[in-house]
């Protein structure tokens, strides 16, 4: 931070990511730790060792692989140095089927029609019982008078088969008129005896009579015996029948995720899914307790973390939400956002009601994005616009009107991001209450930018430097997740910034593993994805061949110095023989 001036091109990098980084944030307990994430889906933690990088670091310290896709935004908890949040793009996909309840089965919805192979429609039985009005299964005699042997008389019939009424049947059961089944004749009273006059009937097996064919068939309806349904005629399959719908594993609701990672284990406890669309927001409350989002689905949320659980949300119809920020332990919230007209606008709200804000204020009618910085020992906001060059200073009350502007820092050179120096780093002798760095792309510089309460006196101003959050944490990961709140340990900046001696980041041990093929470990030498791996790629080749040839030249030098002694050696032999 000391050295001013341009940089080296050549200058060590982390640069470990193989996909951009999207966003980057320092622990707030530990002066030499970073979180990163990237569109390569992973989160990573560095530590920057003392005195600064000596070369290129490529290898972090813990990897976090939980996102399915690029990793947008991540904040570190402000009381516990083991709980990251992070927040990406990705969601939870199900197979659940949503609309109209549809399910998935080899039954037939719909007139339920049974697969089977039984008849349905008239009840008819699929059996070789005869159903009809008459039928007969044998060579049995039906009509008015059946002679079987001899010839016949009068109403005479002979018993050999058995006569039934005007049918007669030999097997199988009658059904119809419900004629019995046995060696009686019944009718007319037939006699037996071998000699039968009268209607004169030949003796066969054919049927007469009302003509019912001897067979297993149906007469009558003429249904026939087999395993198809009739009636509404619906095909036996596994297929869905009604509304026709597909059955696929298509995303539904709500599912993107904000994931909770406890750095001790390396792994992540929670997830929080509550958001329909993109997060573009976190911010804490001073103890860590909850968590405000704004997403890209213009709601406003106050979340209890550990649980999941949506405590408040606002859905901002005349503001639509960016940026959300916590002011401290006021039990209030302010947004940045758009209005209607698209004009740039602020918003207070009380955390505890949302369904109306306290103050809507406009700003103006450009179109970057508004950052939102809060200073709870001063009770100061900081607006930054994205691509202007303007900061302007509020003043936060309890009171009406809540709001109170007090000045704008001006600069022509548009600012693209800005980050803040923490309390304990600022400059105490010189009244320095913020200190912002400003990146100006055009530029390509960082550029420091001082708020200064100007006072006469170089005592210590302990009304612009009260107690503020320290960097020692007040809880552990596993304490936090239990469900413990506390508030942040404070610390006076009277007799300067000390770092503390004792405090060492718990991380779990990373095995290294390697997978070598032809001499060259491929977890270490992974081929290049993206661009911008590629370039890193090709600086470092270039760095190593220009190291290679400063060494070969070397060497060359020192061959060409050998030769030369050879040859002044051959030189001085022969002279020394002569003589």
């Amino acid at each position: 931070m000391r050295d001013a001036g341009r940089i080296d091109p050549h200058h060590p990098k982390v640069c470990g990511h193989q996909g951009n980084v999207l966003d980057i944030k320092w622990n707030p307990f530990f002066e030499n730790i970073i979180a990163s994430c990237s569109e390569d889906s992973s989160v990573r933690v560095w530590e920057i060792p003392e005195g600064g990088l000596r070369r290129n670091m490529t290898e972090a310290m813990m990897e976090l692989y939980g996102h399915s896709r690029r990793v947008g935004l991540i904040e570190w908890h402000p009381t516990s140095s083991g709980i990251l949040f992070s927040a990406g793009y990705d969601y939870k996909v199900s197979s659940q089927i949503t609309g109209y309840d549809c399910k998935v089965s080899s039954q037939i919805t719909g007139y339920e029609c049974k697969v089977s192979s039984q008849i349905t429609g008239y009840n008819c039985k699929v059996s070789p019982q005869i159903t009809g009005y008459e039928c007969k299964v044998s060579s049995q005699i039906t009509g008015y008078n059946c002679k079987v042997s001899s010839q016949i008389t009068g109403y005479k019939c002979k018993v050999s088969s058995q006569i039934t009424g005007y049918e007669c049947k030999v097997s199988s059961q009658i059904t119809g008129y419900d004629y019995k089944v046995s060696s009686q004749i019944t009718g007319y009273n037939c006699k037996v005896s071998s000699q039968i006059t009268g209607y004169d009937c030949e003796v066969s097996s054919q049927i007469t009579g009302y003509e019912c064919k001897v067979s297993s068939q149906i007469t009558g309806y003429d249904y026939k015996v087999s395993s198809q349904i009739t009636g509404c005629d619906y095909k036996v399959s596994s297929q869905i029948t009604g509304c026709d719908y597909k059955v696929s594993s298509q995303i539904t609701g709500c599912d993107y995720k904000i994931l909770i990672w406890n750095l001790e284990i390396g792994e992540p406890v929670k997830m929080i899914d509550c958001h329909s669309d993109v997060i573009v927001c976190m911010s804490f409350n001073t103890d860590g307790s909850l968590l405000a989002t704004s997403c890209k689905d213009k709601k406003l949320r106050v979340i209890e973390p550990r649980s999941g659980r949506v405590l408040q949300y606002a859905s901002c119809k005349n503001h639509r939400v960016n940026r959300v920020v916590f002011l401290g332990n006021m039990k209030r919230l302010l947004t940045t956002g758009v209005s209607r007209w698209n004009t740039r606008q602020i918003a207070l709200w009380d955390q505890e009601d949302l369904s109306m804000p306290m103050v809507e204020e406009e700003i103006d009618g450009l179109s970057g994005l508004l950052f939102p910085f809060y200073d709870a020992d001063t009770h100061m906001l900081y607006l930054a616009g994205k691509g202007d060059g303007n900061i302007r200073y509020y003043e936060i009350t309890t009171e009406k009107p809540y709001l109170q502007y007090l000045m704008e820092f001006r600069s022509p050179a548009p600012q693209k991001g800005l980050g803040v120096m923490p309390k304990h780093g600022l400059d105490v002798a010189a009244c320095e209450v913020f200190r912002f760095y400003k990146l100006v792309t055009l530029k390509g510089l960082i550029e420091p930018i001082s708020m200064i309460v100007p006072r006469r006196s170089e005592t210590y101003q302990e009304d612009i430097y009260p107690m503020t959050a320290g960097t020692e944490p007040a809880l552990s990961a596993n304490e936090w997740l239990s469900g413990i709140n506390r508030d942040p340990v404070l610390m006076s900046l009277k007799e300067g910034y000390q770092k503390p001696n004792q405090l060492v980041f718990k991380a779990p041990v990373k095995e290294k593993k390697s997978v070598v093929v032809n001499g060259i470990d491929l977890l270490e030498n992974v081929p290049p994805r993206t661009e911008n791996e590629l370039l890193r790629m090709f600086f470092r080749q270039q760095e190593e061949l220009r190291k290679l040839k400063e060494e070969l030249n070397t060497k060359d030098v020192k061959i060409r110095q050998l030769e030369l002694e050879l040859n002044n050696l051959r030189n001085v032999s022969p002279a020394g023989n002569n003589v």
